[in-house]
């Protein structure tokens, strides 16, 4: 058989093929034309050499895989380390991430928490301050450039309706709402367009119908202007300041009231001095008149008695009208001696009827008006008729052409209010009141300012002496009661006077005069002045009369006499005593020696030695200064014959 030869080309492709996967049965089969035990024996060697070169090279790559992969171990370990640490890394800035999250959101919590709280603080803060605007007395507006309102409270808005008429609402124009009140709209918008134009002030003004519901308001304006200083607005803050003004207006008064007062009372100081020195020289001037014109009686010339006695008149005339001013000088300094008793002044005053329109003459009608179930006064009644006169007098000489005087009495009441606006202290409580009122010229304000001070007048001179009202004024303080007095030009002039009321029950006291029956006697008096000439015609009336009299100059020297003499019926002393020792004094230690003593007071001034609150003490007898030969001889016989009764 003849073997084939294969060349060198088909070995290669045929181990391709082997190379490629393809099973030695198949490369045999594929090859018919070669016998299988020929490419067995052909192929099987170099298959197998093939196969092992393939495993040398498979151990080979195994190996250089190793080696690589070893270094790719190696490699990679590296890198996981590095992995690690990176990730390690990573992890912890995530934990600090997470943590300053956590401390943030933290934080985010308690700001968002306090921003709450803030917002909640601070709405409660506006809720409060709108509802204390709200409900404030104070009326507060806001309007803009274009008099529109922004905002308005409701005391702002009530009180606007009641002047207007109408309710503004924000969003609406004040200009349309003030439109019907033309007294009020120039006066309104003129004060909003100074504040819109920049002018912050404040000003008082007057607003609704003058004498029936018009109010004073003070009002506050301001500018209202955005976060960058642009105006866009004003606003004003306004209270009412009307009883605020009233108060201010009454406390003037008051104040004007009390230096009044306080420069009356100066005068009147001054004025009590020199009526308690012109008292005694009167008393002495009178006293001698009255001496004299009881000698001119032995005079056989007719015609030079009759001239005589004609001076002596005339003098005492004078002199009698120079006791009635320093009357009334004392009563205007409040310095008289008063006997307060309760008074009918329904009785008085009817009683003084006949007299007054006597003094009123046909001219001037007198009307009485009464007030039934009227309280008892405290008052010294004859004083009280002096005042009523003297009322009448000058109302007379306010009507020459004749006229009205009207006289009414009632109860009333002085409360706490009226009272706190009389500069002098009146006390709160019941008064009778007597007004006098007439239809005449009546004063305007400067003369009704100055009615009560003393000397002035607005009558002619040597037509008035400028004390009547002053001594009613006196009078009536002293009493512890109250004068007022209204007056207009052309209206005519009321005078109210306010007597306390005598609140226990009492019989009026109608004060008649002491009983001259028999003046003279045979009793020892002391008589104790220091004004030589006084006490000179002082004894020498007592003496005249019949009594025994002795004397002294002060009160030691009376009380050294006191205790020397054996018999004294009546102390007649002077308030006012030197050496250290007034008249009150003195009888206390007269009476201390001698208690069956009976002590008459003289004086020309009264001081607080006999007199407290304008009153007598109780048990006091006091003839005043200047007094006449026949007031001395009844006040003394009258002292003599009363019951003994303790100072």
């Amino acid at each position: 058989m003849k073997r084939s030869r294969f060349s060198e080309e088909q070995i290669i492709g045929i181990l391709k093929e082997h190379e490629a996967g393809v099973s030695v049965a198949a490369l045999i089969g594929g090859h018919p034309h070669v016998s299988a035990r020929t490419l067995s024996e052909l192929l099987l060697p170099i298959l197998r050499l093939l196969q092992s070169e393939r495993q040398v090279t498979a151990a080979q790559g195994a190996a250089t895989a190793a080696t690589v992969a070893a270094k790719q171990t190696s490699t990679l370990a590296a890198s996981l380390d590095e992995a690690r640490r990176r990730l390690s890394e990573q992890a912890t800035q995530l934990q600090n991430a997470l943590n300053e999250a956590a401390r943030l959101n933290r934080a985010l919590t308690e700001l968002t928490h306090d921003l709450e709280q803030r917002v909640e603080t601070a709405l409660a803060e506006r809720r409060l301050l709108a509802e204390i605007v709200e409900n404030s007395d104070a009326l507060v507006m806001v309007v803009d450039l274009e008099y529109r309102w922004l905002a308005i409270n409701r005391t702002a808005a009530d009180e606007f309706e009641r002047i207007f008429g109408w309710r503004p609402e924000v969003g609406t124009n004040m200009s349309d709402l003030i439109a019907g009140r033309s007294e009020n709209k120039a006066a309104i918008k003129g004060l909003w367009s100074r504040a819109l134009g920049g002018e912050e002030f404040t000003t008082i003004e007057a607003l609704g119908n003058p004498g029936r519901d018009q109010r004073h308001y003070e009002m506050k304006f301001s500018v209202l202007r955005d976060k960058d200083g642009r105006r866009i607005g004003a606003y004003q803050f306004v209270y009412d300041v009307t009883d605020r003004l009233e108060a201010e207006k009454r406390l003037a008064e008051a104040q004007e009231a009390l230096r009044q007062s306080q420069k009356m009372e100066a005068v009147g100081q001054l004025a009590g001095g020199i009526a308690h020195d012109f008292n005694n020289l009167l008393t002495v001037i009178i006293g001698g008149l009255g001496q004299l014109e009881r000698g001119i009686a032995s005079i056989s010339d007719q015609n030079l008695t009759t001239r005589l006695r004609r001076s002596c008149e005339m003098a005492q005339q004078a002199s009698q009208r120079s006791a009635k001013l320093t009357a009334r000088l004392l009563a205007f300094s409040r310095r008289q001696p008063l006997d307060p008793k309760p008074i009918d002044a329904n009785r008085l005053i009817a009683d003084l009827a006949d007299m007054l329109a006597r003094t009123l003459g046909e001219e001037v009608r007198l009307e009485v008006i009464t007030a039934p179930g009227l309280w008892m006064a405290h008052a010294d009644v004859n004083e009280l008729e002096n005042a009523i006169l003297n009322l009448a007098v000058n109302a007379r000489d306010a009507m020459p052409e004749g006229g009205r005087l009207t006289i009414e009495t009632g109860n009333t009441f002085l409360d706490d209010d009226y009272v706190s606006t009389i500069a002098e202290p009146v006390a709160a409580g019941q008064y009778v009141l007597i007004a006098v009122t007439d239809t005449g010229v009546g004063m305007d304000a400067g003369t009704l300012a100055r009615v009560f001070e003393p000397f002035f007048t607005t009558k002619p001179v040597g037509q008035g002496t400028g004390l009547g009202l002053s001594q009613v004024y006196g009078f009536i303080r002293q009493s512890n009661g109250h004068v007022r007095i209204y007056s207009e030009l052309g209206q005519g002039t009321t005078v109210k006077l306010y007597l306390p009321r005598f609140a226990a029950s009492a019989q009026p006291d109608r004060h008649a005069p002491d009983s001259t029956g028999r003046l003279g006697g045979d009793e020892t008096i002391l008589v104790v002045e220091d004004h030589d000439d006084l006490r000179s015609y002082s004894v020498g009336v007592l003496q005249e009369l019949g009594y025994r009299v002795l004397e002294a100059p002060n009160g030691p020297a009376a009380l050294d006499l006191l205790t020397r003499v054996d018999r004294v019926d009546l102390l007649f002393t002077d308030v006012v005593l030197p050496a250290g020792m007034d008249g009150r004094r003195l009888a206390d230690e007269a009476l201390r020696l001698r208690p069956e003593l009976r002590v008459l007071f003289t004086t020309g001034y009264s001081r607080n030695a006999i007199v407290h609150n304008g009153r007598l003490d109780p048990g006091v007898q006091l003839l005043p200064k200047p007094f006449t030969f026949d007031a001395l001889a009844a006040k003394v016989r009258s002292v003599l014959d009363q019951p003994k009764t303790t100072l």
